[in-house]
């Protein structure tokens, strides 16, 4: 499955109910062909498949087979001539990477003016610092790389480790708050992370964050080329990772809030605090007083994601 962009501003489209494509923030509208249109709403369909046999492990394995089917494929060369054959079920631009969702791995590919791109990639990853005592396992929200290629052309392809139930955010389309709310914490604890690190992230959306509905898991996969160290005007500017977290699960919401109470959307809307621990006793505060407190919700096709 492709993301489709507009032609007009650049930004995602999304499907309505006519079958036509519409872009959020421009207005701009163009059709899918009736051969397009099938082949989403049949990738959407075998997604809500996918979660209403998710806690079966049998159906769900299966599930999850009958969704590659409608996988794309793709080629590289490397510069000592190897080829890389990659069989993909999801592709979208992601900043200056064209990112690739396979079987058991997410590739980044940077084309030639953006290859130093990759670098910083890494450089980004390799600044993160974790608690000694890190009993929550935060390492598991971010990617592990397993393989780096320079390309011929000038090129250079990242490749992270994946769980096969593992999926960037976008694929889910509107969900129910009380899956957003998961997102929410996992992502707290992300910025925690990076609070503790002393790091802007910078490049946190729907593309980048990647979630276990299975095990209620977030991965920030991608981004991690605008990562820098915090600096003394991001106090007072505000902190973008927790202003992007709170644009990206508004998205997941779906338009107008989708069925979220007030004071969950209160809290996406306003202001986060200049520090991650703070922000996230804040989010603590909406679980008990809004949502009734903590409860492990099984994703599934009846209140998962909306065709």
């Amino acid at each position: 499955m492709i993301v489709y962009k507009c032609k007009n501003c650049s930004g995602e489209m999304s499907i309505d109910r006519s079958g036509s494509l519409v872009c959020e923030y421009c207005g701009s509208k163009t059709n899918f062909s009736d051969r397009e249109l099938e082949q989403y709403k049949e990738f959407r369909g075998q997604m809500l498949n996918y979660l209403r046999n998710l806690h079966d492990t049998s159906e769900g394995n299966a599930s999850l087979d009958a969704l590659w089917n409608h996988a794309e494929e793709t080629q590289f060369r490397t510069t000592e001539g190897a080829d890389i054959h990659v069989r993909y079920l999801y592709m979208a631009q992601d900043g200056p990477a064209t990112m690739y969702v396979t079987r058991n791995a997410v590739l980044y590919y940077f084309e030639k003016e953006h290859a130093f791109q990759a670098e910083k990639m890494k450089q980004g990853l390799d600044m993160l610092e974790f608690p000694a005592a890190d009993i929550k396992g935060l390492d598991r929200c971010f990617p592990k790389l397993t393989g780096d290629f320079d390309l011929q052309e000038g090129g250079r392809l990242l490749a992270f480790s994946r769980e096969e139930t593992v999926f960037p955010l976008a694929v889910y389309g509107a969900l129910s708050y009380v899956h957003v709310a998961w997102v929410v914490s996992r992502l707290e604890n992300i910025c925690c992370t990076l609070e503790y690190s002393g790091l802007v992230q910078g490049g946190i959306n729907v593309e980048s964050v990647f979630i276990n509905s299975e095990t209620h898991e977030a991965i920030l996969y991608g981004g991690w080329w605008d990562c820098r160290k915090k600096t003394a005007i991001d106090q007072t500017m505000g902190n973008k990772d927790l202003t992007d977290f709170r644009r990206t699960c508004e998205k997941a919401l779906g338009q107008g809030g989708g069925d979220a109470p007030k004071g969950m959307l209160d809290f996406l809307h306003k202001k986060p605090m200049g520090v991650a621990y703070d922000d996230f006793q804040v989010w603590d505060q909406v679980i008990e007083k809004d949502l009734g407190g903590r409860h492990f919700h099984k994703m599934n096709a009846n209140d998962g994601m909306k065709i």
